[in-house]
C-alpha cells in the first residue's frame, strides 16, 4: 500500500524541525508537565501559568525563559480525552530547583491524589523534550508560547538591536556572572 502525504503535513514537519533547531541552543534546565487539580478553562489556565512565571521571576530575581506547549484533547474514536495541561522547558540566569518549581506550581494549580500536578525533571538534551513540548504546535487544540528567548538566542544581525535590547542583555550577563560567582564561592572549601 502506498502512503500519500499531503503537502501541508510535510510543511508542518519541516516547520516543527526548524523550530526545534532554532530552540536547541538554549541551555534548558528543566522539562516540566503541569496539570490542574480541577477543570480549568483556557483563559484560567493561562492566567495561572502567567502568575506562576511571575512568581518564579521574583524568586530567581531575574527573567525566566520558557517555551510552553499547550495540550488538550477531546475523547472520541475510542481514545480518552486529556484536559488542558502544559509541557514546558524552563531556564534562567541561575540554577532552578526542580522541587521548588514543582511545589510552586502545585500551590497554585492544586495537588492531586494520584501524584499529578507537576512532573519536573532535569532537562536531558539526548531525549526529545523539545519535540515533545512542540508536538501540538500545528494542531487545532494545541498552542504554544515563549518568553525571554532573546536572552539566550542572539540575533543574526547585531545592527538590528536597539539600546533597550542591549541593556537587557547586559543585565542578564551581569546576573549570570553574579550567580556563577556565588556558586563558585559556596563550592570552595573554607
Amino acid at each position: 500500500m502506498t502512503q500519500i502525504r499531503k503537502l501541508a503535513d510535510v510543511a508542518q514537519q519541516v516547520s516543527l524541525k526548524a523550530c526545534e533547531g532554532w530552540l536547541r541552543d538554549v541551555p534548558w534546565q528543566l522539562f516540566c508537565t503541569f496539570t490542574f487539580a480541577w477543570q480549568v478553562s483556557d483563559p484560567q489556565a493561562l492566567k495561572v501559568f502567567g502568575e506562576f512565571v511571575n512568581r518564579l521571576d521574583q524568586f530567581v530575581r531575574g527573567p525566566i525563559v520558557f517555551v510552553r506547549g499547550d495540550e488538550k484533547r477531546y475523547s472520541g474514536c475510542g481514545m480518552p480525552g486529556a484536559p488542558r495541561h502544559f509541557h514546558v522547558l524552563l531556564t534562567a540566569h541561575r540554577k532552578l530547583d526542580r522541587h521548588f518549581v514543582a511545589d510552586l506550581w502545585m500551590s497554585m494549580a492544586g495537588r492531586r491524589e494520584s501524584g499529578a500536578g507537576a512532573n519536573v525533571r532535569i532537562y536531558d538534551q539526548n531525549l526529545d523534550g523539545l519535540g515533545y513540548v512542540l508536538k501540538f504546535i500545528n494542531e487545532p487544540l494545541g498552542d504554544w508560547d515563549l518568553r525571554n528567548l532573546d536572552l539566550f538566542l542572539r540575533p543574526l544581525n547585531q545592527q538590528h538591536t536597539n539600546s533597550r535590547q542591549r541593556r537587557r542583555r547586559a543585565r542578564h550577563a551581569k546576573r549570570s556572572e553574579m550567580a556563577h560567582m556565588t556558586t563558585v564561592q559556596t563550592l570552595q572549601p573554607k
